[in-house]
Order: structure tokens, then sequence, then C-alpha cells
């Protein structure tokens, strides 16, 4: 299973653009040195989905509206990027009919190629298991966890041991664990929280994504730390980090394609 690197939160044609024209020429080098072809990273970009949004419309900025989606995965598709779908609910019983509507009858199967489950308390195996045999996308589980003030999960005080016991009972139906205390606010993680789950799960052979509050600022000595713990093999992601507060609360901001360019271009030097 490949790892990759991850930009989420990006909503329109014009922003996909821009992050590209300001990765092309570090990315271009490393491809056509690799031999045209990105021998151990993907990179992909994360749209974002609710319940509420497939049916109301989106409600912040980092949502799409579905009736815009299959184009601006269309463009993500030829500028090379791979597509992962980031799903938020506060119900289990709707992920199974959202997912008909955004992957068969919206046709977004055509570019996904990642499933992420964005929920307040794990997601069941039993879900799990159905959504591993209808699609055949990667499965990426957010473990429970939750930096002091974020306030977004149910339960936050799960011990290292019971993270891993969750990854393990889900093992079969998933395809990467994902640590990110942040949860798309931009709170900075403890990398020492971090990279001791990233070692359980290398005894387990699963992998791991990692995410929360990196930045154009902090991504260099971040990766460098994580890198002497956990070697390359790890994915990333970066939401909040990558964006320009408009106002109070999440979702009230506006992605910046300068940051995000800073972002990937650090990742892309030091990790494909």
């Amino acid at each position: 299973m490949r790892d990759y690197i991850s930009v989420s939160g990006i909503t329109s044609p014009e922003e996909t653009r821009e992050l590209f024209l300001n990765i092309r020429h570090i990315a271009m080098k490393k491809f056509i040195a690799q031999g045209y072809n990105f021998a151990h990273k993907d990179l992909v970009i994360g749209y974002q989905f609710s319940h509420k949004s497939i049916y109301e419309g989106p409600s912040n900025s980092r949502q799409l509206r579905i009736e815009n989606t299959y184009q601006l995965m269309e463009l993500n598709q030829f500028l090379g990027f791979d597509a992962g779908l980031h799903y938020y609910t506060k119900d289990f019983s709707t992920i199974i009919d959202d997912l008909d509507i955004l992957l068969n009858k919206n046709k977004l199967s055509n570019f996904v190629t990642m499933l992420q489950f964005n929920t307040k308390t794990p997601i069941d195996v039993d879900i799990l298991r159905d959504i591993k045999n209808e699609y055949n996308q990667r499965i990426i589980f957010k473990v429970p966890v939750e930096e002091e003030g974020v306030n977004i999960i149910e339960k936050k005080d799960y011990t290292l041991d019971q993270l891993v016991q969750l990854v393990e009972e889900r093992g079969d139906y998933i395809d990467y664990a994902m640590y990110d205390p942040s949860h798309g606010t931009g709170t900075e993680m403890d990398l020492n929280k971090a990279t001791a789950f990233g070692k359980e799960m290398k005894k387990l052979h699963k992998n791991i994504v990692l995410a929360g509050g990196f930045n154009p600022k902090n991504i260099e000595a971040s990766l460098d730390r994580i890198i002497l713990e956990l070697g390359q093999e790890f994915s990333i992601d970066a939401e909040g980090g990558l964006r320009d507060k408009l106002g109070e609360g999440y979702g009230n901001d506006k992605f910046n394609p300068d940051k995000a360019g800073m972002y990937l271009n650090a990742c892309i030097r030091k990790l494909i």
C-alpha cells in the first residue's frame, strides 16, 4: 500500500491550479529523476463532505458543492493528483447511503482512491467491512486522539494500548491508521505521542498517516523528527495550517495556495 502526501480542504479549480503552479518545478525535477514516476509517495487532494453538505450544501469554506465536484476532480486528475474523500457524520446510519450518492450516483468513484471517515466516535467494524466489500478504495481510520482545547471527539482519554486495540479490531478493513489530534484546527500535535503511535503501527505492519498542525513554518523540522523516529514510510496530511483565518470558528477561513505550496515542496524534497 503506497504512502501519500495530502492537502485537504480545496474547493475550486482556481485553488487547484495555483497549488499545482507552486509545486511544479520541484515536483517535475523529482518526477524526471525517478524515471517519470513518483516511486515513493502519491500526491493527494482531500475533498470534504458531510451528510449535511450533501443535502443542504456546504456549511463552511472547506466543503464542496456536490454539483461542482466531478469537474474539479477531473482537473485534479489531469494535474497528477489523486483524490481522497473525507466524510464527516454524527450518525453512522447515514454513511452507506451517502457514499452511494457520492461515489455511484455522482460517479466520483472515477477519481476517488481513498476514503477517510471523520467521526466523533470510532467508526464501527461492521460498517467498515461493508464499505470495504462494496468499494475498491483505500480506507483511512482516524484513531480518537485530540490535543488539549480542540474539543471535537466524544472520548479523548484512550491509552496508547487502547488505540492500538481499536486498529487491530478493524485491521482487515482499513488500509491506514491516522493520528490526527488537531482535526483540521491547525493545533500542533505532540510529536512524541504521534511517533510512539507510529512505532506501534509499524509492529502491526499497518500504514501510518500523521496530521495535526503542519504548516510552512514547522513542516521541515517536523519531518526531520518523524523521519528520525519512523523512517520515511508514513503518510502526511495538512489542512488548518495551510489556511488564513477570516474569523472565529472551524472553517471560517480561506485556503492559501502559497502556504500549501511551501508545505508540499518541503514534503516532496524530503519524502519523494
